[in-house]
């Protein structure tokens, strides 16, 4: 996708999408490796789509909240425990190829990829516009809670990503969400 598009300032096709929201560790790891570009957690109108890695110029700056379902390209989300490193899940719907990859364990690996089919994914967007996720904040912390359950997900269009997260807080359709995941995945999502 970024390999396309080409640097307004110096013509270099060294382009990376930005991702806005709460980093996590495999963005982190995208970032270093000059594949993404870290936007922050703050997205404005204004925010820029695309940054190039050869001169720093950051252009694209459509208005972000005006996404519509329908251009959701991939959906991944992740939810676990520091306490319980065997239940970390990460569920990727990719709304292009028609596929649900399911990776749960940090040490023991449980791995699997099924097909979904158009249907499905049209149903799966409804539901993502039911439950308003592209509405909600960008954050969402229960200070009072130490340790317990941390959540992300990575919401992918064409040009730019956008991230959201918590720590032990959550939206009011969060488990709505989790039924939604656990519905097209087949397996709990909690």
């Amino acid at each position: 996708m970024a390999d396309e598009i080409m640097c307004p300032e110096c013509g270099s096709k060294n382009v990376v999408r930005i991702v806005y929201g709460v980093s996590t560790w495999e963005l982190g790891q995208k970032a270093e490796k000059g594949r993404i570009g870290p936007g922050g957690c703050c997205i404005s109108e204004e925010s820029p789509g695309f940054a190039c890695n050869d001169c720093n110029c950051a252009w694209g700056g459509e208005k972000l909240s005006g996404k519509k379902y329908e251009e959701i390209r991939r959906i991944k989300a992740n939810i676990g425990r520091h306490c319980d490193l065997s239940s970390n899940v990460c569920v990727e719907v990719d709304l292009i190829a028609f596929r649900v990859t399911w990776n749960q364990g940090l040490y023991k690996q449980v791995r699997f990829e099924k097909p979904i089919d158009a249907a499905s994914a049209k149903k799966f967007i409804q539901r993502l516009r039911q439950l308003r996720v592209l509405d909600w904040g960008p954050r969402y912390d229960n200070l009072g809670v130490l340790d317990g359950t941390q959540w992300s997900i990575e919401v992918e269009f064409d040009e730019v990503c956008i991230v959201k997260g918590g720590s032990n807080g959550y939206p009011k359709e969060w488990d709505g969400f989790c039924r939604l995941i656990q519905d097209v995945a087949g397996r709990p999502f909690k």
